[in-house]
């Protein structure tokens, strides 16, 4: 019966591992986050809205850049740190973006001044107005919410939390 030896190894003819740069600091990452993923949404709804005042057409495709401009914005604020709560936070902002960006476009439409409106109204319209579509026209409506949860989907991976290799 013969024993084989285990090999030995040299581990002075390696290299070492390159050094890992310093992990980014989560000591105030979620407020930053959370205070630019709120100006990246102002910044999406102006957009969203500027764009359907400004062409008269509502394109939901800008529900896409909605939701990376978003996400983006809550990684800066973030210096790269996600994770599940950095992901519900876009989510909703990229939602609230979208759907409250109907209020400029109606204001504008109809020429009500906002002060006029009751505010619980303001709100219920702006939340409910991605589905409102669906009353209208099904298929637009349908489509816009498929594009609307790509978006969201967009700004829900970008702000996962980022695997670090060891």
């Amino acid at each position: 019966m013969s024993t084989n030896p285990t090999p030995q190894f040299n581990t002075a003819q390696y290299p070492p591992p390159p050094p890992q740069g310093p992990a980014p600091d989560a000591q105030g990452a979620y407020p930053r986050a959370l205070l630019l993923g709120i100006v990246g949404a102002a910044i999406g709804l102006a957009l969203y809205a500027g764009f359907a005042i400004l062409t008269n057409i509502m394109i939901s495709w800008v529900s896409l850049a909605v939701g990376f401009i978003v996400a983006k914005a809550m990684m800066i604020g973030s210096k790269g740190i996600g994770g599940r709560q950095y992901q519900i936070t876009a989510v909703v902002l990229t939602y609230c973006a979208v759907s409250f960006s109907v209020i400029p476009i109606v204001l504008y439409q109809t020429g009500i001044p906002f002060s006029a409106l009751p505010l619980a109204k303001v709100i219920q319209i702006g939340l409910t107005s991605p589905f409102l579509g669906l009353q209208t026209d099904t298929f637009r409506g349908l489509i816009g919410l498929v594009i609307l949860f790509v978006g969201i989907n967009i700004a829900w991976k970008m702000t996962g939390e980022k695997v670090h290799p060891a």
